[in-house]
Order: structure tokens, then sequence, then C-alpha cells
């Protein structure tokens, strides 16, 4: 059968690694947004693209001018009002056509 060392399946005594568990070394992280300066990021794009998948971005209250795109590839992000109220953060954009 094999011998699982160090989260690996060895077999034989050529220890060849038949299958190696996949280990996540990454801890979900916060990354606060505010305009106002008083956080690390002065843009909800900014924390998007500082995130890996299953972090957090908290948005302090404010009126944010820009396009947000969260790529496909960090899913899990949680991106949340800092204050639990909706109306307190507003993302809009001037670039409508049409």
């Amino acid at each position: 059968m094999g011998e699982l060392i160090d989260g690996a399946l060895y077999s034989g005594a050529d220890c060849i690694p038949l299958f190696a568990q996949a280990s996540s070394t990454h801890s979900a992280r916060t990354l606060t947004v505010a305009t106002d300066g008083s956080a690390p990021y002065w843009t909800v794009q900014a924390a998007i693209d500082a995130a890996s998948p299953g972090d957090t971005i908290p948005v302090a209250k404010g009126v944010y001018h820009e396009v947000v795109t969260v790529p496909a590839a960090k899913s899990g992000l949680t991106i949340v009002g800092a204050t639990g109220n909706p109306a307190d953060v507003v993302i809009t954009c001037d670039n409508a056509a049409g």
C-alpha cells in the first residue's frame, strides 16, 4: 500500500511520493478600506487587488467613486460595510455609455 509521512503517501524503499496532500498556508486576513486615509486601503479595488481568497474586506462609511472588479481567482472574498448599515457605503462610477 504505502506509508503516510508528513502528509505525503510514499511507496516502497525508493520513497517516491504517490500523493501529496494540499495544505493551505494562508490565514484569512482583514483588509480595511476608508476614503479618509484612516485605513491601509483608500479604495475597495486596492483592497481586492491585495486580497487572497477567504479574506474579509470591511469598507468604512463613505462614497467610493470607482469601478470594482473581483477576479474569479479571488473567490471567497467577503466585502462588507463596516457599520453594518448598507446605506452607509455607496460605490458609484461615471463611466456609463449609451
